[in-house]
């Protein structure tokens, strides 16, 4: 169970963010909540699969033969 801080620093945090996207809505910056949040996570993933594929062998699958033991 979390502290009583821990849950209202996490209950202000996201009130806030709701505040900002819901002006920035009514600003006209954005238009789509959801487009925003998609848009953002695509870029996000195609870097991290960009930097990281070339670099951690780990990530590449490989394929061992099977056998009976």
């Amino acid at each position: 169970m979390r502290a009583e801080a821990g849950v209202r620093n996490h209950v202000f945090a996201a009130l806030s963010g709701y505040i900002l996207l819901q002006k920035m809505l009514l600003a006209e910056h954005i238009t789509n909540i959801y487009a925003l949040h998609r848009d953002l996570f695509n870029g996000v993933i195609r870097q991290f699969i960009g930097q990281t594929t070339s670099t951690i062998k780990g990530l590449v699958p490989e394929f061992k033969p099977s056998y009976n033991a």
